[in-house]
């Protein structure tokens, strides 16, 4: 298997313990690819299967994330607009989901 370098957030680590079946998306995207007539080992869409399968792992992350331990009890009485902006970088960046519908 070819060494892809992915600049994500997800690490082997993150990967593995996720309960994330990769190669199950993999094959699923390489069928899908397939059904709409692509082929997906032509040269421009050989990694697509991998990155999908790396998309998903990372779009569901969020629901493995302890919102109290990312927070870590960093709440504070008084708010400050430089705060919140900071605040809201960190949230876009962390606490990512997908929607149920």
């Amino acid at each position: 298997m070819e060494n892809f370098d992915f600049d994500d957030f997800l690490t082997d680590e993150l990967i593995s313990t996720s309960g994330i079946d990769m190669a199950a998306i993999e094959r699923a995207t390489a069928r899908l690819l397939r059904a709409i007539g692509e082929d997906p080992q032509r040269q421009g869409l050989r990694r697509t299967p991998q990155r999908v399968a790396r998309m998903y792992a990372e779009l569901m992350a969020g629901y493995r994330i302890d919102p109290v331990a990312l927070v870590n009890d960093a709440l504070f009485d008084h708010v400050h607009d430089s705060f919140l902006a900071g605040v809201e970088a960190v949230a876009r960046s962390c606490l990512r989901r997908l929607g149920d519908h």
